[in-house]
């Protein structure tokens, strides 16, 4: 086993020299050493970041060395799609957000991330933490340290380990976990370990990564819908601190956690539903940076014991029920003390074509029903260790045939069941009475990996031809997403490819929701953007007080904007509150300047598709001018609804102030000043999507801002039938049953809980309302009292109120 352990001792190194791994997902430290033992976590104040939005910035000191065919630009793209992977869980309140490039002389204030690349020991690809924090913050709900800055390094040298690879966009996501504040779990997600993970670029994040960022960050949502599990472990009566203790359901969730210095965990973050629990050592490769006592000390680790189920077994026999919002009865182990591990860091592999790919993916509906492992204790002396059996935590799929299929790699056969299901298996291995899990060690798949076998350009858009590509099948380029627009019958998808400077090469892959990628079967397909356009952005250089915020229109020649387009000023005191690309040529920037910001002139940095343009004079950062008047949208406020009350923050706003008028897209509306905001009406006219507004005091103009207007909440139309349209050929008549339609409903509405339709004045009820998408469908029987004519209805749906739709009505 000399390779496996070369492999382990590589991967033990990254591991100790990474910002990683205590006992509660999170950077640790307690009050003292003799309890009681609450964890003081350290994790960004969501108060001090603007519109709880930590922003990151990347180095324009990239790497010195890449890949053949590598380049800056695309080690930039994975590098911001590995953060999106984090901004995209909806139970963590935390926001996660590029700023720009990281200028060094640039001073920052406002707490955030920097991406860095440096010389890192061999066989280092990643590190990640917080390097600066403040004092511990005191709460009634649980004391925490705040931090004021990560920093996450990836290696100057990056020809080994290319950016379209798997292993680096991982390693991106992994260490911008650290930086966030999580640290390594025993449970094979993304916060794992590399020799544990069983993540892939499709699926980065398991059940244990969300529950991880979901408690150190919890919105109401996670507070209602999660449950929790806690416990105490203990040896002969004694505290087993630092235990990993692992709720795990059959083909579903592994959440784990490890115990305080008194033996006690607790286990946040668990979905509904029934579980195993087990507790187990931690691996001697996993290189914890121990929590810290009040004095700044370790608080150690217990020895080694054997792993078992609840409530003491090797086979799982027991079953917690977790319920929304409450924790379970107290779970508690008694272990046994064991002189050493000799079973641990498994890593599985399969062959779906000619490379080899991990974790481990067994395709139903193929013809290799095997696949591999490596790790301590599968084999000695090239064969099979004594008294090793694999089997599945459900009954899925049955293990045969373990063998040697070289001195290091244990081969395995596998039998499925009939009609077995998609997802992620877990493993169980013993031997000789050590028990060692393998969360989702096995993914079960039903098709094979997608492929790309040409790329050809027809017009506007890129024709892929491959297998297995459907709507779903996301194109890569680099790390930017293209545009799906239709598959047909021979799989082959059009996308619009994201926007590239001429010449530029990026390296195209193909990845499907099951988790498999092209690169299970081939390497990426490289792309040779052509066209001899020039290029540009123009924006005026705008001068913002701190403390205040702005809106900065952003022209493009030749540029084409996408959904995705960003722009940053290379400081976390800019904050850039929303992009609205207006066209493919034209984007509004709402930008707000953090108080304390240094002044001077901070370049604007606008990244789209594939390319970033640099404009020197972006914005001039002034001293506070207490007469400025400044207007922005309240942080609840996700849009505005045409013909309802509207709200707009005011600063510097004098008392009493007349002669007060607030313009939206030029156009004069009335205000109401409600202390330090006003209320308007928002005008009915108003198109769906960006409206600029301004507010005038006397011959003072405020800094603009940008209103999000929601498509208008209308009624579409009535109907008496199945085809039947109500109009003033065929009238409504009393007493019947009608159904309409209203469109343009808010997602932030949700449901609505106050559904009232009134015609004339009078009051109907609908007897049924179902909501699907952004409209609704209503029926309601007309009331006898409303009389001959056409008459004016509207529909009040909880505070919004549709315009009048002539309903003409015949008795």
């Amino acid at each position: 086993m000399q390779a496996t352990k070369r492999v382990a001792a590589l991967l033990a190194g990254m591991v100790l020299l990474s910002s990683a791994a205590d006992a509660y997902y999170f950077f640790v430290h307690y009050s003292n050493r003799v309890g009681p033992f609450n964890p003081i976590v350290e994790r960004f104040d969501l108060n001090a970041l603007p519109e709880k939005t930590v922003t990151f910035l990347i180095s324009d000191q990239g790497p010195t060395k890449y890949a053949d065919g590598d380049n800056y630009q695309a080690v930039v793209s994975q590098i911001r799609a590995a953060a999106n992977i984090w901004n995209a869980v909806e139970t963590s309140d935390l926001r996660v957000r590029f700023g720009g490039f990281l200028t060094n002389s640039i001073p920052q204030n406002t707490p955030g991330i920097d991406v860095i690349f440096d010389d890192l020991e061999p066989g280092v690809f990643g590190r990640g933490g917080p390097i600066v924090k403040g004092d511990q913050v005191f709460l009634a709900t649980g004391n925490y340290v705040p931090i004021l800055r990560s920093q996450v390094i990836l290696r100057k040298d990056a020809s080994l380990r290319p950016s379209w690879t798997e292993a680096f966009f991982q390693t991106a996501v992994h260490e911008l976990g650290h930086a966030l504040g999580l640290q390594h779990s025993t449970s094979a997600g993304a916060m794992s370990q590399e020799l544990q993970r069983t993540t892939t670029k499709t699926v980065p994040l398991t059940f244990d990564d969300i529950a991880g960022i979901s408690t150190l960050y919890p919105t109401q949502a996670a507070k209602d819908t999660f449950g929790s599990i806690t416990g105490r472990v203990t040896n002969n009566g004694a505290a087993v601190a630092l235990a990993s203790v692992t709720a795990i359901v059959a083909k579903g969730p592994a959440i784990s956690t490890y115990t305080n210095p008194d033996g006690t965990y607790r286990i946040d973050g668990l979905p509904v539903g029934s579980y195993n629990l087990y507790v187990s050592p931690l691996p001697p490769t996993i290189g914890l940076v121990l929590p810290k006592d009040n004095l700044n000390r370790d608080m150690d680790r217990s020895p080694d014991f054997d792993s078992v189920f609840y409530p003491g077994t090797k086979t799982p026999s027991s079953i917690t029920n977790v319920s929304a919002g409450q924790a379970a009865d107290p779970q508690n182990f008694s272990v046994q003390r064991r002189a050493s591990l000799t079973l641990y860091d498994v890593l599985t592999y399969s062959y779906p074509g000619q490379l080899f790919i991990r974790p481990a993916h067994l395709n139903t509906a193929g013809n290799r029903y095997f696949s591999y492992a490596i790790g301590e204790g599968l084999l000695q002396n090239g064969q099979v260790a004594a008294g090793l059996q694999l089997s599945m935590l459900g009954e899925d799929l049955t293990a045969s045939n373990l063998r040697a299929a070289t001195v290091d790699y244990l081969q395995v056969d596998w039998t499925a069941k009939p009609l077995i299901n998609d997802g992620p298996e877990h493993l169980v291995f013993t031997r000789n009475g050590e028990l060692y899990i393998l969360p989702n060690g096995l993914h079960i798949v039903s098709r094979q990996p997608p492929s790309i076998t040409s790329l050809a350009i027809v017009q506007d858009s890129a024709v892929i031809t491959g297998a297995n590509l459907t709507m779903s099948t996301k194109i890569l380029f680099d790390g930017t997403a293209a545009l799906n627009k239709s598959v047909d019958e021979l799989s082959r998808l059009v996308v619009t490819l994201p926007s590239a400077p001429s010449g530029y090469r990026a390296f195209v892959t193909a990845a499907n929701p099951d988790g498999q990628s092209s690169l299970f079967v081939q390497a990426p397909v490289t792309f040779l953007y052509e066209g001899t356009e020039n290029s540009s952005i123009v924006a005026p250089n705008t001068s913002l007080p701190s403390a205040s915020e702005s809106v900065v229109e952003v022209t493009g020649i030749n540029v084409a904007f996408d959904a995705q387009t960003s722009v940053g000023f290379s400081t976390t005191d800019l904050f850039v509150k929303r992009v609205w690309v207006v066209n493919p040529n034209r984007l509004l920037v709402t930008v707000a300047v953090a108080p304390n910001t240094q002044a001077g002139t901070y370049a604007m940095r606008v990244s789209t598709g594939l390319r970033t343009f640099t404009q020197a004079l972006g914005i001039t950062v002034v001293a506070p001018n207490p007469r400025q008047l400044t207007i922005s949208v309240p942080s609840n406020v996700q849009s505005y609804q045409p013909g309802a009350t509207g709200v707009l923050n005011v600063l510097n706003l004098p008392e009493n102030p007349l002669n007060l008028v607030l313009f939206i897209n030029n156009q004069q509306v009335a205000v109401t000043v409600l202390g330090g905001s006003v209320s308007f009406p928002m005008p009915l006219g108003l198109s769906s999507g960006p409206a600029v507004a301004r507010l005038q005091y006397n011959g003072d103009v405020s800094q603009p801002t940008v209103l999000n207007v929601a498509p208008l909440t209308q009624i579409t139309s009535v109907i008496a039938g199945p085809g039947i349209v109500v109009d003033s050929n065929r009238p409504a008549r009393v007493g019947e049953l009608l159904g309409m339609i209203v469109t343009g409903i808010p997602e932030s509405l949700g449901t609505p809980k106050q559904v009232v339709i009134n015609i004339a004045g009078i009051e109907h009820k609908p007897v049924s309302a179902f909501l699907f998408g952004s409209a609704m469908q209503l029926q309601f029987f007309l009331k006898n009292e409303v009389v001959n004519g056409v008459q004016p209805m509207t529909v009040t749906l909880d505070s919004i109120t549709t315009p009048v739709y002539n309903l003409p009505v015949q008795k």
